[in-house]
């Protein structure tokens, strides 16, 4: 049997269109204008810890991986440019930075920073130039602060200042668009949720998906390196880096709780395991890299790794919950898959590019923001195919609610109803004030009028009781012509009053409907008339005192 695609499943398929458009029509990025670039690709002599490296091009040079202790010397001859503004255009990684022109010291960082024991973190540097009217010796140090920072160097480029945040934004197109999506959806679906998600337990699912696509939004915004857009600081982009990717990881964890913690017994506690260990991670590398003892970048592969065995898991669970029945939405199904591969396919990368020398590269752009983007929006699907079902069960619940405890042709409280709430009130002891009526000439006008009639009439006097007794706990019908009306407690109970406002409703219904004469007969009693007696015994009570009032009314 084909599955029917479902109207959230049209909704997912359409975004993803316009996603996969905008992504291909901003793939290609913008060109940089050359007269404003100048690559520093050729003409270097560079030693790592004092072993010189031979190479014709600094984009091909490899020089191992670099170590906390390293020292990286690179040198050249500057060209001579004619550039508006020229900046040195230079990418570090983990490393205290000296640039030296002429044998005279331009531009340093990190040294107070490595002294107190904190990260430096990794971006771009830009460090203003003079004029290009003669040739320069320009000299690098890199004094490496972590393991495994760095295998190549990124090749230095001379640039105009004034037009370099807007050059990369144009050549960063794909990933511009995507975090600002991302870090958007996440702030209204945040916004949305301060309203509900406390409210309701089931709306968590909404906060996950809020904090999931913010996180990860953040995230691809330092990895893009947009954040030098703003500020310079690269300690800001680690944190913002390293926080938005944890927090991701747990917050698509939280997203699957409830799948998960109804599950078997082995399921609940392999995720109980993941959602204690992905919080204590984030915790300890916080209280790590705020201390000096473990820096951000030392937990990246265990990061890797919980990242990896999560979403396996959620993949497992998702398929299995499939199989066996308990869920059917093909489309998050299909959003794990993509950022199961995106994340495969990233983490491949990352490595293979840092640790093989034919591969190696300086800098690393995830593509997993794309992967992460699908899979936000199959998550929104899910959850609205969740609510959707809820909202049905909830509906139909109600459905069967109204048929067990109203009455269906007078709307109003059922004898099954009137019988719970004197259950109720006899289990706690509580106060009461209960009335019995009993609905005069409803055979007459079944006999005379015919039973559509007598409906009818049923159905005024009932609202006429409703009118009336509105402060009351309940009115309801328990016979073809009888009625109790129970109070909570007998201060906001006037029986005679109430009675004069009844026989006017009842007289202006007369008027209205000609042959009927409506009347009832009623009978009172409660809590402390009876001497605490319970709320049947009341109603026997109240039962004869309404029999008494119908003898005298013939």
């Amino acid at each position: 049997m084909n599955k029917k695609i479902e109207w959230y499943e049209l909704i997912f398929l359409a975004l993803f269109g316009i996603v996969m458009i905008v992504l291909i029509v901003t793939s290609g990025g913008a060109d940089l204008d050359t007269n404003n670039y100048i690559q520093l690709n050729e003409g270097w002599t560079v030693t790592h810890n004092e072993k010189e490296l031979l190479f014709d091009y600094l984009k091909d040079s490899s020089m191992g991986l670099a170590n906390k202790g390293d020292v990286v010397y690179m040198e050249t001859i500057l060209p001579q440019y004619d550039i508006e503004s020229p900046d040195l255009e230079l990418f570090s990684v983990h490393s205290v930075v000296d640039v030296y022109l002429d044998g005279e010291l331009i531009y340093t960082y990190g040294h107070e920073l490595n002294d107190a024991g904190k990260v430096l973190g990794y971006g771009y540097h830009y460090i203003p130039l003079p004029k290009g009217d003669k040739k320069r010796k320009l000299c690098i140090e890199l004094h490496v602060t972590e393991d495994d920072a760095f295998s190549t160097v990124d090749v230095p480029r001379i640039c105009n200042g004034k037009n370099v945040r807007k050059d990369y934004l144009r050549a960063n197109g794909v990933g511009l668009v995507v975090t600002n999506f991302l870090i958007t959806l996440g702030i209204v679906l945040l916004m949305a949720t301060l309203f509900i998600a406390f409210a309701k337990k089931k709306f968590l699912k909404l906060f996950s998906v809020a904090m999931f696509s913010l996180s990860i939004g953040l995230w691809a915004f330092a990895n893009f390196n947009l954040l030098f857009i703003f500020t310079d600081n690269l300690v800001t982009k680690v944190y913002l880096e390293f926080s938005g990717l944890q927090l991701a990881t747990l917050f698509m964890l939280v997203y699957f709780r409830d799948d998960n913690t109804g599950g078997s017994k082995l399921r609940r506690i392999i995720y109980t395991i993941l959602e204690l260990s992905t919080s204590a991670l984030i915790l300890v590398s916080f209280i790590g890299q705020a201390t000096g003892l473990v820096h951000f970048p030392a937990t990246l592969k265990l990061l890797h790794i919980h990242m990896v065995v999560i979403v396996a898991f959620i993949f497992g669970n998702v398929i299995s919950d499939m199989i066996h029945k308990k869920a059917s939405n093909i489309v998050l199904l299909g959003g794990i898959i993509i950022v199961l591969f995106f994340i495969v396919f990233d983490l491949l990368r990352f490595y293979v590019e840092k640790y093989i020398p034919a591969f190696a590269k300086a800098g690393f752009k995830g593509f997993g923001c794309i992967g992460a983007l699908i899979f936000v929006l199959s998550m929104i699907v899910n959850l609205m195919n969740q609510v959707s079902v809820s909202m049905y069960r909830q509906a139909e619940e109600k459905t069967l609610m109204r048929l067990a405890y109203i009455d269906p042709l007078t709307n109003i409280a059922n004898r099954r109803a009137c019988e719970e709430e004197m259950d109720k009130i006899d289990k706690n002891n509580s106060e009461y004030g209960i009335i019995e009526f009993d609905l005069n000439n409803l055979k007459d006008i079944n006999d005379s009028l015919g039973h559509e009639e007598g409906d009818k009439y049923l159905q005024a006097f009932s609202q006429a009781l409703t009118k009336v007794f509105e402060n009351a706990k309940l009115v309801s019908r328990i016979g073809g012509d009888e009625f109790v009306v129970i109070y909570e407690n007998t201060q906001s109970m006037n029986v005679k009053e109430d009675i004069i406002k009844l026989q006017k409703e009842l007289e202006e219904l007369n008027k209205e409907n000609e042959g009927w004469n409506m009347s009832t007969a009623y009978g009172a009693s409660t809590y402390k008339e009876n001497g605490g007696c319970t709320i049947r015994k009341g109603l026997k009570l109240a039962d004869a005192r309404m029999y008494e009032n119908k003898a005298k009314m013939k």
